[in-house]
């Protein structure tokens, strides 16, 4: 199992550290509990997330994660229902990172709530890819007939 994380988030953001790679995310179409999660991904896939992200540290002392983050995911066309490939990519100009003794719906920035001795990209990166796959993909040659 791939395990990706910031050690001590303050020093990696004071010192512009950078973190880079692969990941290998386990989709599941359904939860445990039978609920399914997406109802047009192709069941059960591993999807390869490519992930770029630097640190950095504002004059006020909060702690930023800047960079990127890819992945092809095979969904169903909602048309057709076959086979298609999605690039799912975010961009991330600034996205502050809050320890989670604070709350981060004070801030009004975009902001993601993690401890500070580590950061497990993992679980955010697992989530923020759910949110991204398109509710009714399809091929760009399939039409309403």
């Amino acid at each position: 199992m791939d395990k990706v994380f910031i050690k001590d988030v303050p020093s990696f953001c004071r010192m512009n550290r950078q973190i880079s790679g692969v990941l290998s995310l386990e989709i599941k179409q359904e939860h445990s509990d039978g609920n399914k999660e997406i109802q047009n991904l192709v069941p059960d896939q591993v999807v390869q997330v490519q992930y770029q992200f630097e640190g950095t540290e504002s004059f006020e002392g909060k702690f930023y994660l800047k960079g990127s983050w890819s992945a092809d995911v095979q969904l169903m066309c909602s048309y057709c229902c076959e086979p298609l490939t999605e690039n799912i990519m975010a961009e991330y100009p600034a996205l502050m990172l809050v320890s989670e003794k604070e709350d981060p719906l004070a801030y009004e920035e975009d902001c993601h709530e993690c401890r500070f001795d580590y950061f497990d990209l993992k679980p955010w990166l697992y989530s923020e890819l759910m949110v991204m796959v398109p509710i009714s993909p399809k091929h760009s040659s399939c039409t309403i007939s």
